[in-house]
């Protein structure tokens, strides 16, 4: 029997090609899907959207020489993985009301204070910012901040009293109601960040809003913490039914099972920002580990921007609230 004909056995994808994409969808799947509580793999779960790219790289060169199905192939598993990574999670997210009129929050990581004060006023009064969240921030730079920002925000969470950087803040142009600390023991030695909650009593209806840290999940202490944070951020977005935004750092992407169980029942708004809307590092941004998750509010616009000093990109966001009265 004779050979078959050169071009059909180079249009044929060869088993080396389909070896290495099972291989790279088996990772993607067991990173995306398994629960597992090792900090390790939480680490390694934050770039299952870069699997795509090796995908999508490998595909490029196989498709410039035969066999060109394998290109094909390895070009389809790169749209489905950066699919169900990116995207997937957000096919659940609610369909969310407003119209009653809207309010801007903007949201930074401030690195222990080295963030520039000057600069995130200037991108908030160019935004026309009702309310900033600061994390990692330290008493002498709310000093600072309070010092040249007190009449635009007059209103403010519990300040800062030290230098250890734990701590959140809170500064809005309305009033503030029901100031709390959802981690009320936090710092160095107790590794969990301070997250500041307070109800924000705008013109359009009461804003729950919480301040969010959660702490890195890059060691076993810190893994179980980050968790913890996680359910923190949950049991308080179910407390009411008013409408609540939850923003800042998660330490967390839509690749970790945690945080995409918080997603199921939010919109998280940094989705209308300018893709890819990536926010750490600073410099060169990888991956997007600052939110700004809503339930109850309709997100209408999003930024994410530079602040200097500081390894995370700053975020805001505007959300249109739903029709309510103004008490709880």
């Amino acid at each position: 029997m004779s050979n078959p004909p050169t071009e059909y056995k180079q249009s044929r994808i060869s088993p080396a090609q389909v070896g290495f994409i099972l291989f790279w969808l088996v990772v993607a799947l067991v990173l995306f899907f398994w629960p597992a509580n090792w900090w390790w793999f939480a680490a390694a779960q934050t770039f299952v959207p870069y699997i795509s790219a090796i995908l999508l790289l490998t595909g490029l060169f196989w498709l410039i020489q035969p066999p060109r199905w394998g290109g094909l192939a390895a070009l389809l598993a790169a749209v489905l993985v950066s699919t169900a990574s990116l995207y997937g999670p957000r096919l659940l997210s609610p369909t969310a009301q407003g119209g009653a009129g809207s309010i801007r929050v903007l949201a930074a990581n401030m690195e222990f204070g080295r963030g520039e004060a000057s600069s995130l006023l200037h991108e908030a009064k160019a935004n026309d910012i009702d309310v900033i969240v600061l994390v990692e921030c330290t008493g002498s730079l709310a000093h600072a901040i309070s010092a040249r920002a007190r009449g635009d925000y007059p209103y403010v969470s519990l300040q800062p009293h030290d230098e250890s950087g734990f701590e959140g803040w809170i500064l809005s142009r309305y009033p503030i109601a029901e100031k709390r600390e959802l981690n009320s023991i936090f710092g160095r030695r107790d590794g969990a960040f301070q997250l500041p909650g307070v109800t924000i009593m705008s013109p359009v209806g009461p804003l729950r809003l919480l301040g969010v840290h959660a702490i890195p999940p890059l060691s076993k202490n810190g893994h179980l913490q980050w968790r913890e944070d996680m359910k923190t951020i949950a049991q308080w977005a179910n407390e009411d039914s008013r409408p609540a935004l939850a923003i800042g750092d998660f330490n967390a992407t839509s690749s970790h099972p945690p945080f995409r169980q918080l997603l199921a029942g939010a919109n998280d708004a940094i989705d209308l920002a300018s893709f890819p809307a990536f926010t750490w590092p600073s410099v060169f941004p990888l991956i997007r580990i600052d939110h700004a998750l809503t339930w109850n509010a309709k997100p209408v616009s999003a930024k994410v921007f530079k602040v200097p000093g500081t390894d995370h990109r700053g975020i805001w966001t505007e959300i249109s609230m739903p029709a309510q009265s103004n008490t709880k």
